[in-house]
Parts: C-alpha cells; sequence; structure tokens
C-alpha cells in the first residue's frame, strides 16, 4: 500500500516488521489492510469471509 517502504514478516517472533512513510498512511491503515486479507491484528480483526478465504496452510487459531 502506499506509504509502506518495507515489510518483512519474522516467522521466529510471529512479528511484522515494517518502515512506513506516516505522512502517506498511518499504522492503523496498515492495520486494516492486513486485516482486509484476512489476518488479525492487535486492533482490527479481519472479517469470517476474509478470513476463510485464506489459504488453508495460512489458517491459525482465532482469539
Amino acid at each position: 500500500m502506499s506509504g509502506v517502504k518495507s515489510a518483512e514478516w519474522h516467522i521466529d517472533d510471529h512479528m511484522l516488521h515494517l518502515i512506513i512513510n506516516e505522512e502517506k498512511c498511518s499504522l492503523l491503515d496498515v492495520k486494516k489492510a492486513i486485516a482486509k486479507v484476512g489476518h488479525d491484528t492487535d486492533e482490527v480483526r479481519a472479517s469470517d469471509a476474509d478470513y476463510e478465504k485464506l489459504h488453508h496452510c495460512c489458517l491459525y487459531e482465532r482469539k
């Protein structure tokens, strides 16, 4: 998305490491985009419909 310079998923700590330009997007915008593709974040939960579109290998236990 516009404003994200770098995004790396670290499997060891299950964290997404980002470099963003906060003049172009906010952290909340990024979290909403992540939820839109089916992944929950600490602030934004993906809709059930978006979660169910994930490939079976990417499904996880939701809280």
